[in-house]
């Protein structure tokens, strides 16, 4: 027989203690029997015989006194007996395959639980047996793979950008690449995904959550809480349009970009609003243990779920934001619940307390608007005040006595559609009140602005914004759009007079004179107190966008346009920052109130909302100044509505309306909606307006 595995590991085996010297040697002697040992895989012990320096394994060790050392504590209680040393033994002895050629690899190798299941056992760099990682790949299942998930993963792989391309099979990355990361991500744990219990929480409520939870993978505006709460290593994976936008601008979580935020993987691509846009892959790769799901997004099919909760990882069905509708109690839970998820996550800020900071920035905000508004303002519905404040679930918002004596007047426009026609006949006779080209020809080729509508019956959250600091929107007839088909909401055309006849759009027809002219005290007889856009107390319109800003413009420059009401105005945009437009449900909406009291109240010196706009994002964003990243802050001045005079203009009592428009490409109007019950005040809403539309009626103006 060769030279045994024995005498191979002769140099290793010194190093072992010879006070197991008569185990070892037992051990030995059943190994040096046994064909297909693998040297490296079990280390014994040696004799050495001191008359000729030749191995014997059937010597006693010779022990030998060192005089003058310090004698040694009892250690009676930790010795073990022969039969508890051979028991251990036996347990590491692997297990070999009989016929195994000599000094092949053994086919069973038990481990310690101290070594890591993914590293080799041999030692030196016969790690042959390795693979290549292919059964580490199995056993960790990073290939995101299972009956219901393989498709979609596949359909997912490719996108997301450069932090999409680490590995092809969807194995994890080798271990000094996760290290690095998890370095770059601050204190938590590199491994990640051990806080998730791989289950889905649809629970609105939010009394049961997963608990441990140390990272986390989200979308769109949760990318942003995540990370504004909880700063490096507190998100995982996020869409690839935030990471776009976020590492592109180096005003944004300066030290995250730098560092943690490099290491953050694309889990989805674009935004992760479409269908299939999960590459569930690469989100189980970034181990996060809980995915944020906003309720009603497409961020993640059936399958990518099922993936994902069966790798361990959590999914949380969180408050749908970012739309009109949202209310601002949404706002406030989503922070709320994602600093409770991380409350005890190792990340660059203890995220439990910069939610509870939010709440109290929020509040502070908001309240001091009422206060210094001296309540909520209101509008006048057919002569009664609507007293309730535009929030909370129920369609009559809620009740109050807290009414303020302000009431100033602006219409918003959310977005803009085209016309099917060039002109149109002006209607714009109210009984005995007739505004600014009634009766002419108007010019209607730059399209038609649009109200914001939305899919729930809450209000808008502007206009609750917009209420808290002494404003009304007069985009609708009453406090918000009208609801169609229980829940969902159409547009109004915002527009001076009656707008039939103009669009092919399903919107909602006004059963008041006009979005941007209108009766103070909600009478129509002669002598009463109208009053248009570019007066005292409807000193502007307000835009979601600079693009629709300057559309009203360009068609109030016209002598004849369907913006130009005789009279010049203005149109200031509403702000944008990181996380959307402040009309919209995001973090940064509340911040509104500030803007809305300086830009009506303050003669559009906004040094009180500076204040509050530099706190939020210093606080929460780690920017030196918003400045550098609020889009459409002030634009006071900016986009100036002339509408030139036409003096040769003469009122014409019956204007005739214009004909129907020949058939355009577009969706067939809907039937009138059913009136709202819940809708307050004597006016229901009018009819749905499509392609026709009814003339407004004489009712009460607003």
């Amino acid at each position: 027989m060769g030279k045994s595995p024995l005498d191979r590991a002769a140099h290793l085996a010194r190093l072992r203690s010879c006070a197991r010297a008569g185990a070892a040697v037992a051990l030995a002697a059943s190994l040096a029997m046994l064909p297909g040992c693998k040297y490296s895989d079990v280390l014994t012990e040696h004799v050495e015989d001191p008359e000729n320096g030749s191995v014997n394994e059937r010597m006693t060790p010779v022990y030998k006194e060192v005089k003058g050392a310090p004698e040694l504590d009892n250690m009676s209680s930790t010795l073990e007996s022969k039969a508890e040393r051979v028991d251990g033994q036996v347990d590491e002895i692997p297990v070999y395959k009989e016929g195994a050629p000599d000094n092949g690899p053994t086919d069973v190798r038990l481990s310690s639980t101290s070594v890591p299941q993914d590293e080799p056992a041999t030692e030196g760099n016969d790690q042959t047996d390795n693979n290549d990682g292919a059964n580490d790949s199995e056993s960790t299942g990073n290939d995101g793979s299972s009956s219901d998930s393989e498709q979609d993963s596949a359909e997912g792989e490719g996108m997301g950008g450069e932090d999409q391309g680490e590995s092809e099979q969807g194995d994890e990355p080798d271990e000094s690449e996760e290290t690095t990361e998890g370095d770059d991500q601050g204190d938590t744990d590199p491994d990640g995904g051990s806080g998730g219990d791989g289950k889905v929480y649809n629970d609105s409520t939010y009394e049961d959550l997963p608990e441990d939870v140390g990272c986390i993978a989200a979308t769109g505006q949760y990318a942003t809480i995540v990370q504004m709460l909880a700063g490096k290593g507190g998100l995982v994976a996020a869409d690839q349009a935030w990471l776009t936008r976020v590492k592109g601008d180096p005003n944004l979580f300066p030290d995250e970009s730098k560092e943690g935020l490099s290491s953050v993987k694309a889990g989805w691509s674009g935004d992760g609003t479409k269908s299939k846009s999960c590459n569930v892959k690469q989100l189980i790769a970034a181990k996060p243990d809980a995915v944020l799901l906003e309720s009603g997004s497409n961020a993640l099919s059936t399958s990518d779920q099922k993936a994902l909760t069966k790798e361990g990882i959590s999914v949380v069905v969180m408050p749908d934001l970012n739309e009109s509708d949202t209310s601002d109690a949404d706002v406030l839970q989503a922070v709320s619940v994602v600093g409770e998820l991380l409350k005890k996550a190792k990340t660059a800020y203890k995220a439990s307390d910069m939610a509870a900071a939010y709440k109290e920035m929020h509040e502070n905000v908001v309240k001091g608007c009422v206060s210094r508004n001296g309540g909520y303002s209101t509008k006048m519905v057919g002569g009664t005040n609507f007293g309730y404040i535009y929030q909370g679930t129920k369609s009559t918002g809620v009740a109050t006595t807290k009414l303020s004596s302000n009431r100033t007047t602006t219409s918003f426009i959310d977005d803009w559609t085209s016309t099917v026609r060039n002109s149109v006949k002006a209607v714009r006779k109210y009984s005995n009140a007739t505004l600014y080209l009634n009766g002419s020809d108007l010019d209607i080729s730059d399209g038609v602005g649009l109200s914001a509508h939305g899919s729930s019956k809450n209000y808008m959250l502007l206009d609750y914004y917009y209420q808290v600091s002494g404003v009304v929107n007069n985009a609708y007839d009453g406090a918000r759009p009208s609801l169609k088909d229980g829940d969902r909401s159409l547009p109004y055309l915002v527009i001076a007079g009656s707008g039939k006849n103009m669009v092919s759009k399903n919107v909602s027809q006004r059963s008041v004179p006009s979005a941007l002219w209108y009766s103070a005290v909600g009478s129509s007889a002669a002598g009463d107190q109208w009053t248009t856009v570019g007066d005292a107390d409807f000193p502007a319109l307000t835009a979601r966008s600079s693009d629709i800003a300057k559309k009203v413009v360009r068609s109030a420059k016209k002598q004849h346009g369907l913006y130009n009401v005789g009279k010049p105005y203005s149109v200031w945009v509403v702000p944008t920052g990181l996380a959307g437009s402040w009309s919209e449900g995001t973090v940064e909406s509340f911040l509104m109130g500030e803007w809305t009291w300086d830009m009506f109240y303050n003669d559009q010196d906004l040094s009180d909302c500076d204040a509050a706009t530099d706190a939020f994002y210093q606080t929460f964003y780690r920017c030196e100044s918003f400045q550098d990243v609020v889009t459409d802050y002030n634009t006071a001045g900016a986009y100036q509505a002339e509408c030139p005079v036409d003096s040769g203009w003469s009122d014409s009592p019956n204007p005739e309306p214009s004909p129907e428009p020949n058939p355009e490409p577009g969706p067939d109007p809907d039937p009138d909606p059913d009136p709202d019950p819940d809708e307050p005040g004597p006016n229901e809403p009018g009819p749905e307006e499509g392609e026709g539309g009814d003339e407004p009626s004489d009712e009460p103006g607003v």
